[in-house]
């Protein structure tokens, strides 16, 4: 998924462009990865998971490996379903 460079070289400051790389951003990578380890730990599917938050379950895998960002809005309504603090998902982020 296109992330937007907000340091390309190429364009007049301020501007910020897609950057096409496949690289995942290692935040998000590991946003997701604590959504995941924090949804089974509450012993909830993905498929539940989802179906509470009206996303597919392909978006959520997409969140979950940090191949898309999960916004903060949506962030919060996972952990208010998985009855965590908004913060566990950053616990061990460096």
């Amino acid at each position: 998924m296109p992330r937007i460079n907000p340091n390309n070289q190429n364009t007049p400051k301020g501007e910020r462009t897609l950057d096409t790389s496949d690289e995942r951003n290692p935040a998000d990578v590991h946003v997701g990865s604590r959504v995941r380890l924090l949804r089974i730990s509450a012993g909830m599917s993905a498929e539940e998971l989802c179906a509470a938050l009206g996303v597919t379950v392909e978006k959520m895998r997409a969140f979950e490996s940090g191949a898309s960002r999960i916004g903060p809005s949506l962030l919060y309504e996972v952990s208010k379903l998985l009855k965590c603090s908004p913060t566990a998902f950053f616990e061990g982020l460096n």
